[in-house]
């Protein structure tokens, strides 16, 4: 998996930054395109102006969870290790992490 990162506008003038963690780059956009359509902005009013690829992820944590178990954030790191990072957007949780409650 990639983890991209877009910078954008929405609707004002203000630059925006969100950080996706998917299977590529035009996966990742798509995420982004439809996580603002069904808020507050309309498709074509996203207008992206910068993204790149920030590495490739092949090992992952659950940062945190919320109060049913699900994951909020994840950490995750580059196969060679030197890229690393967290990220609250993903297009599918990795194979290797749970879904569900943690019992302590």
């Amino acid at each position: 998996m990639i983890v991209a990162t877009f910078k954008f506008y929405e609707t004002g003038n203000r630059l925006e930054t969100e950080t996706i963690l998917a299977n590529s780059k035009e996966e990742a956009e798509e995420y982004l395109r439809t996580m603002k359509r069904d808020g507050s902005c309309k498709k074509e009013e996203l207008n992206i102006e910068h993204s790149y690829v920030v590495g490739n992820a092949t090992k992952f944590s659950i940062f945190s969870r919320n109060e049913d178990g699900e994951p909020l954030v994840l950490d995750w790191k580059g196969e060679d290790l030197k890229d690393s990072g967290r990220v609250k957007y993903w297009t599918e949780l990795p194979k290797n992490l749970k879904k569900g409650k943690i019992c302590i």
